[in-house]
């Protein structure tokens, strides 16, 4: 199908194939999140807090994934649409192999700094400690998440995307099931951060035997434990993909941090929604993936136009999605709300703080799809530049200095510092909306080597 112009149906057909999966993987990924997060609350709503804050940490070192994966998965993706799988399946081996070496690394960062980046952020002294203790433990198999990531993302940038749900389902029935085994034995914090670590080595081992099983075929020459070259052409495009999440997660990061002081409850509703927020984002995410993957795969095999029809198709099941989210947000926030804090005390003062966070996010949340979206499409032709400097101003230029006057000058309540991410996400529509009509990413095909 990549060589011809298929028909409307086809294209749908196509395009739900690539992107359903991704989409109940996000689901599923992230409805475990929040079931974690309620395991949290079977110990008191300062774990939720403490996991919260720890989680916005974790968050700024999966952006170092973002940096390998982002770039080898359109140069596998357009290698593969050229039908050089040899070289598809190489660039792959390098990419894995240097996230072995940096998930190493990034352990022993973590395990030792973590306490002193905790100090730092001066949360209350008892959630400091919760954050340390579940950071000390995750650090132990943190090269677990990198190759996770790693290798899901390089299933999917070939299409087979129904593996990373397979391995979703391992990982966090190992953790869930370890996690509630390990608070009812009375180990809180640690047992819910050891249930994280045992799903991810589960699921990493997995993972790379099916990837055995379906490469062992391709047999290609290792000229090199790392092929430093295929590193370069991987980072020239995976670094600004990596700065470009790094500059959003960083500004969130800074965003979160107006809620550490505001009280524990505050804090706790706060570590809530960023999490549904991440569920409602992670689908889009997903069906970003999916652009990249048909876009880069159109665009490796000099069709165009394909590639340009792709990205009109995701970023309408993009829409489509956000927007049952925003009518199930608004019918059913509160009910959704009581059932993630039914077990904590000041219940209901934070169900009604935590609706109105809801409610706000849910409303960027249609802005946001289509920042991502667009955005995959400048990533399958490699085009990141522009959108990487367009992201930078959006969320330092505009999303923080928002925040910033709804915090101090506004005199707004606290939950409606979310209102900034709804001016710079309208913003961001307008810069990245510009530069995919310019088309350059149509005309612009990534070499694998």
């Amino acid at each position: 199908m990549i060589g011809e112009r298929p028909s409307r149906w086809h294209l749908i057909k196509a395009t739900l194939a690539m992107a359903l999966p991704n989409v109940i993987f996000a689901l599923l990924d992230q409805g475990a999140g929040l079931i974690d997060m309620w395991i949290a609350g079977k110990v008191g709503t300062g774990t939720i807090a403490s996991i919260g804050l720890a989680r916005q940490l974790m968050i700024l070192i999966v952006i170092v994934t973002m940096a390998v994966t982002g770039g080898a998965a359109p140069l596998m993706g357009q290698a593969w649409g050229a039908k050089d799988k040899k070289q598809s399946v190489y660039v792959a081996s390098n990419a894995m192999r240097i996230m072995v070496l940096l998930g190493i690394i990034f352990s022993f960062i973590l395990y030792y700094l973590s306490t002193y980046i905790i100090k730092i952020m001066d949360p209350v002294p008892h959630i400091a400690e919760g954050s340390i203790q579940y950071l000390k433990v995750i650090s132990l198999g943190l090269i677990c998440l990198f190759m996770n990531f790693t290798l899901m993302t390089l299933f999917r940038a070939v299409g087979y995307v129904k593996v990373p749900v397979m391995l979703l389902f391992v990982m966090h029935g190992v953790n869930i099931t370890t996690s509630l085994y390990l608070v009812d034995k009375g180990y809180g914090i640690i047992g819910i951060a050891w249930g994280t670590v045992l799903g991810r080595l589960a699921a990493w081992i997995v993972g790379y035997g099916i990837w055995l099983f379906y490469f062992k075929k391709i047999h290609i020459t290792v000229k090199k434990i790392i092929d430093w070259s295929v590193i370069k052409n991987i980072l020239t495009i995976g670094i600004p993909i990596g700065l470009m999440s790094l500059s959003r997660v960083g500004a969130m990061f800074i965003f979160f941090l107006y809620f550490v002081k505001s009280g524990e409850l505050l804090l706790g509703a706060a570590s809530l929604a960023f999490q549904v927020r991440i569920a409602l984002i992670m689908p889009i995410v997903m069906i970003q993936q999916a652009t990249v993957t048909l876009v880069s795969q159109s665009l490796g095999a000099e069709n165009f136009d394909l590639a340009k029809r792709y990205c009109h198709a995701t970023l309408w099941l993009a829409l489509v999605l956000a927007s049952i989210a925003l009518i199930v947000i608004f019918l059913g926030g509160g009910q959704l709300a009581h059932l993630i804090t039914g077990n904590l005390e000041n219940n209901q003062e934070l169900v009604e703080s935590l609706n109105i966070m809801l409610r706000i996010v849910v409303i960027a949340n249609i802005l946001v799809s289509v920042v991502i979206v667009l955005n995959g499409a400048l990533i399958g032709g490699g085009d990141v530049k522009v959108s990487f400097w367009y992201t930078i101003l959006g969320e330092w230029a505009i999303m923080l200095p928002v925040s910033l006057w709804v915090r101090y000058m506004s005199g707004w309540p606290m939950e409606y510092l979310w209102t900034a991410l709804i001016v710079s996400n309208g913003c961001l529509i307008l810069m990245i909306g510009s530069r995919y009509r310019k088309e350059k990413w149509l005309r612009k095909i990534v070499k694998s080597s």
